[in-house]
């Protein structure tokens, strides 16, 4: 599976264990805290949805990350193909085939075409919204101006107030140049004022951005039922807190007079999908809870501020728990540093390099030497080493006697380190956290260290990245390591 593939199956695994966390803390906490607190709490799980980060230690790194499983030698020369799956032919096919590949290809198409289509859906219902504002815009009345500059005040930056035919009641659209439209035809007064402040505390809140990032949610998880449904959640909370906050300051009277403007809303209603607007209507099985919400003032108290502060702790905890997968994606990874295939191998520490770590009795090779497919590109390239997959700071030792003839940085192996043993054999060690335990020059005693496993340069994930070249010319480090390995496949 591609990097890109682990990181949103991560992404959709904790954000929808998240969801059914904050899920569960808003329905024990929504009779006793505000609903802006239930609203905001979302922007957690939204961001766990969204954002690519989390410890190598949370649950979801754990649950895609690639286990070591296909080649394991039993000894010198000898191997043998672990699981159920028949081994390719041929040395080239050996080493580069993966017969993961093209699931992954299918995999991300099918991924790709289902959020060309849900997030083209949504464009195209806002577009189709937008060009009905434009074609049917006038400026607002007199009255309703002067009632929307008692509401705003001096604030210049406030939306524009418009009237359109284009809209079944009072909504507020556009991300960039936010604008409020009024339906065609006179409101009642109160009807009016309560419609207005409702949309200003909507722009205010900057809500247009919340709903962006849930579309965008829907868009790319659109095979999770539970991205939808946090996007339906996060509009009903939306409403419930906007109507708190506008009546907040109300009379008991007033609170009834802001209930009627909402039925009146909810009989004008006929548009249904607006996944980038903020309306004054909602679906009308949320109406009756914003009717009961808007009657009943919500006071603070020294409980409410307690169970609070341990929501924000819990959905942060969950947060960091579930995690993501802790891979590098943006990164552009060196050819071959990719974990594709991986191998497991009992060392054997005979032939002429020793392995270049300490002994741990299995190891994981992510990469092998030569011709492959890379992981993102899809093209062939040539990986010039072998990608052993080891712990942070684990030390690397030389593979034999020698001098140390280079060191430094380059983009692609990171931090590098190459010994020249002398008889035209050479060594190279990348993606080093440390390079710098032998000055160049230095020598250096089989065994001895020389560095520590990182992930430096277009790296993926820790490993060490080894080379062996003998005359100039780059050749397979596992047959120095394990001689007869080619000839002894299966």
């Amino acid at each position: 599976m591609s990097e890109g593939l682990r990181c949103l199956f991560s992404l959709t695994l904790s954000g929808g264990a998240l969801t059914l966390v904050v899920a569960g803390v808003n329905r024990l906490l929504r009779r006793r805290v505000p609903a802006a607190f239930c609203y905001y709490l979302w922007l957690v799980v939204l961001a766990r949805f969204l954002l690519p980060w989390g410890p190598e230690v949370s649950l979801s790194h754990r649950a895609v990350e690639q286990t070591a499983q296909l080649w394991v030698v039993l000894e010198q020369g000898e191997a043998t193909w672990r699981g159920e799956i028949t081994p390719p032919q041929g040395d080239l096919a050996d080493k580069t085939a993966d017969p993961v590949l093209p699931l992954s290809g299918a995999l991300t198409a099918v991924w790709a075409g289902g959020a060309a289509v849900a997030g083209g859906r949504c464009l195209w219902s806002y577009r189709r919204l937008c060009r009905a504002l434009r074609g049917s815009a006038t400026p607002a009345t007199g009255r309703d101006r002067e009632i929307y500059r008692d509401l705003v005040g001096r604030d210049g930056s406030a939306p524009e107030l418009l009237r359109a035919e284009g809209v079944d009641g009072p909504m507020l659209v556009g991300l960039i140049r936010p604008r409020i439209y009024l339906p065609a035809g006179e409101m009642p007064e109160p009807y009016l004022r309560h419609a207005l402040s409702h949309e200003l505390v909507h722009w205010r809140r900057h809500d247009l951005l919340i709903r962006c990032g849930a579309v965008a949610v829907a868009t790319f998880h659109w095979f999770n039922p539970l991205a939808h449904w946090l996007v339906r959640e996060i509009a009903r909370d939306g409403e419930l807190s906007c109507d708190q906050a506008v009546t907040a300051r109300l009379s008991r009277g007033e609170r009834a007079e802001y209930g009627e403007t909402l039925l009146w809303a909810a009989q004008r209603q006929q548009r249904r999908d607006l996944p980038l607007a903020v309306p004054l209507w909602s679906q009308k099985q949320c109406l009756k809870e914003r009717l009961q919400t808007v009657m009943q003032e919500k006071k603070m108290s020294r409980w409410s501020k307690f169970w609070m502060s341990g929501a924000v702790l819990a959905a942060v905890a969950a947060f960091l728990v579930v995690g993501a997968y802790a891979g590098n994606v943006p990164e552009e990874p060196e050819a071959g540093s990719g974990p594709e295939s991986e191998v497991t191998s009992v060392l054997p520490s005979t032939g002429p390099l020793a392995w270049p770590f300490p002994d741990r009795g299995e190891v994981a090779l992510t990469n092998l030497f030569g011709e492959r497919v890379h992981p993102i590109t899809g093209q062939v390239s040539v990986h010039s080493g072998v990608d052993i997959k080891l712990e942070q700071d684990t030390p690397v030792l030389a593979a034999a006697a020698g001098t140390v003839s280079e060191a430094g940085f380059d983009p692609a192996l990171g931090n590098y380190l190459v010994l020249d043993h002398g008889g035209d054999l050479t060594t190279t060690y990348g993606q080093l956290a440390r390079n710098d335990f032998v000055a160049v020059d230095g020598q250096v005693e089989a065994g001895e260290q020389i560095g520590t496993v990182g992930k430096t340069g277009q790296a993926t994930g820790y490993h060490l990245h080894f080379e062996v070249a003998e005359n100039g010319t780059q050749v397979d480090p596992l047959d120095r390591l394990m001689p007869g390995r080619l000839a002894d496949r299966t």
